[in-house]
């Protein structure tokens, strides 16, 4: 399927970087990953070839009519996919669902950068999984992991990492994508800290100015 244009969607093509993604969850085989955006499902694959439980949430309906099928043929019981908007579907409910613990949200995302803090606002909702893992663009991976003191430190550093360790982890090039996008991304790793630094800190607000 070709990319739909109205959705923003680049497909991630390039399968060393996908391997590295795949290496940031830390997942052990058995754990459930949600996994935001699988788009053509290449992700999805290399996730269940670990061993892994997978929940995919996909907006365009003509890709999740696809995944499903094709996990029909497959036959796995570990992979279930949601046709729905990400923003409007409640995540706890479909880990719960699926009877297993939650141990990451993957958010390879199909809307490349224009929903990035309601996103984080979704996965930052408690309870909080282990660990969460978002493709970026870079700009914004480097206010999420900024220093304070930095030119790039703002609300948005405040307000995450007052709840997460926040990790940079590298780059990616336009090149990895299909069609490539006309700025760099990055990945970022988002663990959650056993206490957060500030109680009863209102997110939105901090991620939004």
């Amino acid at each position: 399927m070709r990319p739909n244009k109205r959705l923003g969607q680049h497909f991630l093509a390039d399968v060393n970087i996908l391997g590295r993604i795949a290496d940031a969850l830390d997942a052990q085989p058995g754990e459930t990953v949600i996994e935001v955006g699988p788009g053509r499902g290449s992700l999805t694959e290399i996730l269940l070839a670990r061993g892994l439980r997978v929940i995919a949430i996909e907006k365009d309906r003509g890709l999740a009519a696809e995944l499903g099928t094709r996990n029909a043929e497959r036959g796995t019981e570990r992979f279930a996919v949601v046709q729905g908007d990400a923003l409007d579907i409640d995540w706890h409910t479909l880990v719960s669902a699926f009877r297993r613990p939650r141990s990451a949200f993957q958010g390879c995302r199909k809307h490349p950068y224009n929903i990035t803090s309601p996103l984080l606002e979704k996965a930052l909702t408690p309870p909080l999984p282990e660990r969460i893992v978002f493709l970026v663009q870079l700009e914004v991976a480097r206010r999420l992991a900024a220093a304070p003191g930095s030119k790039t430190y703002g609300g948005l550093s405040i307000g995450v990492q007052a709840q997460c360790r926040v990790e940079e982890l590298f780059t990616v090039l336009p090149g990895s994508f299909r069609p490539p996008p006309k700025v760099k991304s990055a990945l970022v790793r988002l663990t959650p800290l056993a206490e957060p630094l500030v109680r009863g800190m209102r997110w939105r607000r901090c991620a939004s100015s």
